[in-house]
């Protein structure tokens, strides 16, 4: 359980992250072309999709170091670590996974969607397998600690049931209530392994 939700965790948090690159890629591209009209201008405009992402980080990189002339001191520094962090692990990402161009972005973007959907529907299963088996057991348990008073309840004659009935009301119906409810969790020939369920929380873990 623990490893699909850390596993959803990361792919919304790549998602996000790539979101945020689409993003300034289409707030920015303007700008880029018009100041670096001679990178790869015909190519693009003959066939926009193809627009090379390692071409555009690195015309991205000349504008904000542009940006950063106008600041001093610390804002100079800061800002200048912030965008070469930046810059390296977006190359870095691009490499990886070959990324060139915008449609292979927008697509591995795709990709990660499908993953995140599948492994969170996976992830829900899961829970609802954890809820049943932590019923199974409780419920168990409760059923074993008041079976003895029920038997005994059930061995009574009709003189005395009604009096025992009433000295062991709480234990007797919570027997019964616990019993309707592992006969309704419990497959057709499910028995009861609380060993078994035990085992297979640690599993779903």
């Amino acid at each position: 359980m623990r490893k699909y939700n850390q596993l959803v965790k990361t792919i919304k948090e790549e998602i996000k992250t790539l979101k945020g690159w689409i993003g300034n890629l289409l707030d920015n591209l303007s700008t880029a072309y018009e100041k670096f009209k001679d990178i790869e201008r015909d190519k693009v405009i003959d066939n926009p999709k193809l627009f090379n992402l390692t071409n555009y980080l690195l015309t991205y990189s000349e504008i904000q170091k542009e940006k950063s002339k106008y600041l001093k001191g610390y804002a100079k520094t800061n800002k200048e670590k912030y965008d070469f962090k930046k810059l390296t692990s977006a190359y870095s990402y691009l490499r990886k996974n070959n990324i060139e161009t915008i449609g292979q972005l927008q697509t591995k973007i795709e990709t990660l969607k499908s993953n995140s959907y599948r492994l969170n529907k996976k992830a829900k299963t899961i829970h609802k397998e954890m809820e049943d088996v932590e019923k199974k057991i409780l419920y168990y348990e409760i059923y074993k600690a008041k079976k003895e008073v029920y038997e005994e309840y059930q061995k009574k004659n009709i003189f005395t049931k009604e009096a025992f009935y009433n000295k062991h009301k709480k234990d007797i119906d919570q027997y019964k209530v616990v019993s309707g409810k592992l006969k309704k969790l419990l497959s057709d020939k499910e028995k009861l392994s609380p060993k078994k369920w035990n085992e297979e929380k640690i599993l779903l873990m």
